[in-house]
């Protein structure tokens, strides 16, 4: 009798565990998770603070990435020294992505100007600070990017880490092609070729 009370006990606190984990994610849940990608696509310029037109672009990003298979993802990581936007988990056992690193840093800027060659070299900073466990990043910048920051992407195309920048135009056309995934494809093969 004591060991089935006891039984009983690890049942209920377990499916109480299940519950609070349950609790949680709704309240993480917000109002763009139920969006489909052409409708997220017409939000992103329509929303009005900067917080709503970050979280907007998130999650359009995130749709987008859930296409391919083996990826894992978790929206806006934030610590003590920095805030990650999009961070994927590469389990891929598709070509391209499985000779890719275990980790793809994913940055998001839906800002009313272009993305400069500091906003550029914060992100190699948090893609640095992954111990070696990154080694591809996309940079999405909804606005496009200044000549800065493409001379500075050109300066990093000498190391091992693939930098992917992708604008909004970008996004676009492959929201409106219906190949979100096949454009991912074409992003990172453009980044790896594309030294101009």
């Amino acid at each position: 009798e004591r060991i089935l009370n006891w039984a009983t006990d690890i049942g209920y606190n377990f499916q109480g565990r299940i519950f609070e984990a349950h609790l949680a994610q709704i309240k993480r849940f917000n109002k763009y998770n139920l969006l489909t990608l052409p409708d997220l696509l017409a939000s992103v310029d329509k929303v009005h603070s900067s917080n709503e037109k970050g979280r907007v672009l998130e999650e359009l990003i995130v749709k987008i990435f859930l296409e391919i298979d083996g990826f894992r993802i978790q929206a806006r990581v934030k610590n003590s020294s920095e805030e990650i936007d999009v961070t994927i988990e590469n389990r891929s056992t598709i070509k391209p992505w499985n000779e890719e690193s275990d980790l793809i840093l994913v940055e998001c800027k839906n800002w009313s100007k272009k993305c400069r060659s500091k906003d550029l070299r914060d992100f190699i900073g948090k893609i640095n600070n992954r111990r070696k466990r990154c080694r591809i990043g996309f940079f999405i910048s909804w606005n496009g990017f200044t000549k800065g920051f493409k001379d500075e992407l050109l300066r990093n195309s000498r190391t091992d880490i693939l930098l992917v920048p992708v604008s909004g135009k970008m996004i676009t056309k492959a929201i409106r092609n219906c190949k979100p995934a096949y454009y991912v494809d074409r992003w990172r093969e453009k980044a790896i070729f594309d030294r101009s």
